[in-house]
């Protein structure tokens, strides 16, 4: 091995300060690594000028090393008087981590460079004694437009670091695997029409998250999603488009039409009255510093209520000229159809029944559009089933044809089916619901009447809030605000866990539909280990999450080095909860904390990271619907506040999670202290 120059060389690299941008030099050793790398920004002039990428095969350079040995290489070097002859420089750090990197006072370094970690550049030195060793600087794989930044996928080694007692039953979450679908936010994406004014160039993606899905008597399913500026999404962040750039959070309320296979069949933005709130120096209102101005509805969740559709969303208005009001509001969300015009999306991975669609002949592949109007050439096309560059089948069909299975096709229809026209909300009947404790969010609405409201305010402990409300040709008018019922889990779920929060109630479940009627055995401490059984149905459905800042330990088992960067950030896990269908509306079974495997746009960049067998999920997934379909519950969930998707679960399967539980009801909250 050459001999090297000394770490403390590396002090004299240059007078810079680093940029904050997090890169990953990729290694291909065995197994292949993926190191964090910190870069000056040494490299923008060199990108400017169309400078070939840092990669190549990694050699050792010391002082006394001839330049033929570096030519066509990366150097390793802890000093930048080694880099002549290589195409870059990979500088290992004279100390541990890369936090307060300090850059002297020497010339910027002539070719591409960068900074790795002492200790994985120690090993690097190491493994070049026997082998060759490949590397390459993955521009913009952790900060990109194309991949979420380390911090937002949770690893499952991160369960293993962390005792089982620090989750709900003293269980390991688990990780239930996603769809492998295209996301619903992806689906969506290429239909929407962003907001005139948003940014200053057009975006490959815009947040959509956070859907709130809602079965119809049909077989058809509503969602709705929060599209906003915010800063979720990667690409948004690195083109500096975000409201933490900008100063102005936007936001609009996208309802979407789903059919029986969850395909998108039209949308529509929902019409809101005015929602805006804007923070001066003198606003009375703490947590705003980083924004001028909020736009619109957020986080929201549509349920059934009597014969009528609600809607429940937080928002921020300016109620005077300096006091802001940041809570929960409600209203019923009025919809109007329309005979579909033109093509729409029937079905995906499907193909229309032979029985309910008759052959015409077949059209030209090479292309969607051309499909298209192969169909649209023949008077009696009504729909097709395309694959591109393999088939295009013309048919005539009845007024709703079936599908069957079929993977990597798709069934146009044209016409004749409702699709969305408008969906609005009234202003005389939005409901603004006091903020007694400066913010209220994710409030979910238990059960609907003509003029009441029960609605779920917090979850543990369980407090239900009743609105009473008042009709009249003026709209609808909030009588009266009160806390009804609350309840508290017993302590074998919980044993002092905290930062429990809500995530979208309720589903309605028959008794028939549970079909669990024999009893379940609480797992607990208790010396009795008594035997509970569910009360009679209906009951009711709901999901919620445990928030956790990450937090790591020394003797932790894994990737300490990934674990110390990911530190201070957030996960959410999800767990199942039943509600007694009635009053007290009390918690009647837990199940333990889950969450679901990668599949986000941005996440599959972690797919080809992880180690064979190795699973993920993204580190904030929030569950903000859930639906029947047939015997599935359909759930729908927000990836890292930027993209939504859904993931169809047997009920059994659900239902199997469950724990029954006997809370403990009429509590008094004088008695605890988080509330």
């Amino acid at each position: 091995m050459a001999r090297s120059c000394g770490v403390a060389g590396l002090l004299a690299i240059a007078q810079l300060v680093p940029v904050a941008v997090c890169e990953v030099l990729s290694v291909r050793t065995s197994p292949p690594r993926d190191l964090e790398a910190s870069l000056a920004n040494w490299n923008l002039g060199l990108d400017d000028a169309g400078a070939p990428p840092l990669a190549g095969q990694l050699r050792v350079s010391g002082c006394g090393s001839p330049a033929e040995d570096l030519n066509g290489a990366l150097a390793l070097v802890d000093s930048a008087s080694c880099e002549a002859g290589a195409l870059g420089a990979v500088f290992v750090h004279y100390d541990e981590g890369l936090a307060g990197l300090a850059l002297g006072d020497a010339e910027v370094p002539s070719i591409r460079a960068v900074v790795i970690e002492r200790s994985p550049g120690l090993e690097l030195l190491s493994l070049l004694a026997s082998q060759a060793v490949e590397a390459e600087l993955k521009l913009g794989k952790l900060i990109s437009e194309d991949a979420y930044e380390e911090q937002f996928i949770f690893r499952v080694d991160e369960f293993h670091a962390t005792r089982k007692e620090n989750f709900l039953w003293h269980q390991y979450p688990s990780l239930l695997p996603s769809s492998g679908r295209e996301t619903l936010s992806a689906r969506l994406m290429p239909r929407l029409a962003v907001p005139e004014g948003w940014f200053s160039r057009p975006m490959g993606f815009v947040p959509l998250f956070n859907p709130s899905l809602l079965s119809l008597q049909d077989g058809t399913f509503l969602v709705a999603l929060r599209m906003s500026n915010g800063q979720g999404c990667p690409s948004v962040r690195a083109a500096r488009e975000s409201s933490m750039d900008t100063r102005i959070c936007r936001n609009e309320l996208v309802l979407a039409h789903l059919g029986e296979d969850l395909a998108v069949r039209s949308h529509v933005l929902v019409e809101m009255p005015m929602l805006r709130c804007r923070f001066t120096a003198e606003s009375q209102t703490a947590g705003r510093q980083f924004l001028d101005e909020v736009y619109g509805p957020m986080d929201a969740r549509i349920a059934w209520g009597d014969e009528e559709i609600w809607v429940l969303f937080y928002a921020e208005r300016n109620v005077c000229e300096v006091e802001v009001e940041r809570g929960m509001h409600a209203a019923p969300l009025h919809i109007d159809w329309a005979t579909c015009n033109g093509w729409y999306l029937y079905a995906t991975d499907a193909a229309f029944l032979p029985s309910q669609c008759s052959w015409l002949g077949s059209g030209d592949p090479i292309s969607l559009e051309s499909c298209q109007r192969s169909c649209e050439a023949q008077k009696a096309c009504t729909a097709f089933t395309f694959r591109e560059g393999v088939a295009c089948e013309l048919r005539q069909c009845s007024e709703r044809p079936k599908v069957w299975p079929l993977v990597g096709w798709q069934s146009w229809h044209r016409g004749g089916d409702q699709c969305l026209e408008r969906a609005f909300v009234k202003a005389e009947e939005l409901l603004a619901f006091p903020a007694a404790h400066g913010v209220e969010k994710n409030w979910n609405l238990i059960l609907g009447e003509k003029l009441r409201l029960f609605m779920e305010y917090f979850i543990e402990p369980h407090i239900v809030l009743t609105a009473s409300l008042w009709r009249n040709d003026a709209g609808i008018h909030l009588a009266r605000l009160e806390q009804s019922f609350v309840s508290r889990w017993p302590y074998e779920v919980l044993h002092g866990l905290t930062n429990v929060r809500g995530g979208f109630c309720c589903l309605r479940l028959s008794d028939e539909l549970l079909q669990i009627r024999t009893s379940q055995r609480r797992i607990g401490g208790d010396d009795d280990e008594e035997n509970l059984e569910l009360p009679p149905g209906p009951l009711l459905l709901g999901a919620g999450h445990l928030q956790r800042i990450r937090s790591p330990f020394d003797q932790a088992p894994g990737d300490l080095s990934r674990f110390r960067r990911q530190a201070k950030s957030r996960t959410y896990h999800q767990f199942f909860y039943l509600l007694r269908a009635s009053e007290p509306f009390d918690v009647v079974a837990v199940s333990s904390e889950w969450c679901i495997t990668i599949n986000g746009h941005f996440s599959q960049h972690w797919a080809e990271v992880l180690a064979p067998g190795e699973e993920a999920c993204e580190s904030i997934q929030f569950v903000a619907g859930l639906a029947l379909r047939g015997s599935e519950v359909v759930v729908s969930y927000g990836i890292n506040d930027c993209e939504s998707d859904l993931l169809p679960l047997p009920l059994s399967e659900v239902v199997a999670m469950l724990k029954p539980v006997r809370s403990a009801v009429n509590v008094s909250l004088d008695e605890l202290e988080m509330i």
